[in-house]
């Protein structure tokens, strides 16, 4: 049966009209090239997407043609492992971006790459799903674009359905007018998805202050005394909900021991500029205790720690009322900004945090191996 998967490429599509015909869950599909800024979008409905190749550079200047395009030298580099595994890897619809800093810095001496992209959608193989038929097309919800000044408060908010970040790239890329400045640099970006997820993802709603401290700090930041800004892109998608299973069981006189229930677990110590995981499957997180700060160098030793003095805040409430309540799954994060900027004076700061899952509750915690 023919699966609904609509390919939305944007502004390349809109431009030519295109439109692709349905494919079976099996096929592979090649994507209509996506040129350098512009992004695709892969929607398998239910199905996982499956990355079968793709390529970022420039070879030529037929396709994406452009006079910027640098057609002295030819560079194409096999990106498929990016793209799967840090893009596409277990979902139903993912987003492909044609920019280096979302290729690995891929040919970076080509300003304007593109990006050409298999792939097939793959029936999940770990869970069993039930669907109703049906002969509703399935799209993508559209992705949104911020960009938002250095220093400037910036609040998302989703009414239906939780925010996934898309892309995210902190510093200059435009030399027009851009938060009251301009620039002749254009090629100062770092990508800081992996700073903004833990932030966002799977939230109704986040508010941040984008600026360097928040993306690393230090020499994670480009092009010193250039004005930056953050430039995300993010959607609202419908959480992944499952099907709950009835079991019949027989009448059976054994007698059985209570459940005994699960000690809390403590993680690792989060590194400053880090973050961990927590993933409680279909039970909600609880934060049994939550401290940020350092009381010694032994923990993340860093040269830069202030050892002088010891500080050591209870931030328990703030992470499990502000970034776990109601979650299955939430991203402790050890940055002064996300601890309700507790310990300034400890740049180098670290976050200590012992959970459990519900309906358990907070036992006797056992060390996270």
């Amino acid at each position: 049966m023919k699966g609904g998967i609509v390919i939305i490429l944007a502004s390349v599509l809109a431009l030519i009209g295109l439109t692709l015909p349905e494919v079976n869950s099996q096929e592979t599909v090649t994507m209509p090239p996506i040129c350098q800024g512009t992004f695709g979008t892969i929607d398998c409905g239910m199905n996982n997407v499956v990355i079968e190749s793709a390529f970022y550079g420039r070879n030529g200047n037929i396709i994406c043609p452009s006079g910027q395009a640098n057609t002295a030298s030819s560079c194409f580099e096999d990106v498929t492992d990016i793209q799967q595994e840090q893009r596409c890897r277990n979902r139903t619809t993912c987003f492909l971006h044609a920019r280096p800093s979302y290729n690995g810095l891929a040919c970076a001496s080509h300003p304007q790459a593109y990006l050409e992209v298999t792939y097939s959608c793959a029936i999940p193989t770990t869970t069993q799903m039930t669907t109703a038929p049906t002969t509703e097309m399935i799209t993508a919800p559209p992705p949104q674009n911020e960009l938002v000044c250095k220093g400037v408060r910036s609040y998302i908010k989703c009414d239906e359905g939780l925010i996934h970040i898309v892309s995210a790239i902190w510093g200059r890329t435009d030399a027009d007018p851009t938060c009251g400045e301009t620039s002749d640099v254009t090629d100062c970006e770092l990508d800081v998805i992996d700073y903004l997820t833990p932030l966002c993802e799977n939230m109704e709603s986040c508010d941040f202050k984008p600026k360097g401290s928040l993306f690393g700090g230090g020499s994670e930041n480009p092009c010193d005394g250039v004005k930056k800004y953050l430039n995300f892109t993010y959607t609202c998608e419908e959480p992944t909900t499952m099907q709950p299973t009835t079991t019949t069981m027989q009448p059976t006189t054994i007698a059985t021991e209570p459940a005994v229930p699960l000690p809390a677990t403590i993680m690792t110590p989060v590194c400053q500029g880090t973050f961990g995981t927590i993933d409680c499957g279909l039970n909600n997180v609880v934060i049994c205790s939550a401290y940020y700060g350092r009381n010694n160098n032994i923990i993340c030793p860093s040269g830069q720690a202030n050892t002088a003095s010891s500080c050591f805040e209870d931030v328990t409430d703030i992470l499990q009322n502000q970034r776990c309540k109601d979650r299955t799954k939430c991203y402790p994060y050890a940055v002064g900004a996300y601890n309700g900027n507790k310990c300034a004076s400890n740049p180098q700061a670290y976050l200590e945090v012992t959970y459990a899952c519900a309906p358990e509750g907070c036992t006797e915690p056992e060390t996270l191996p």
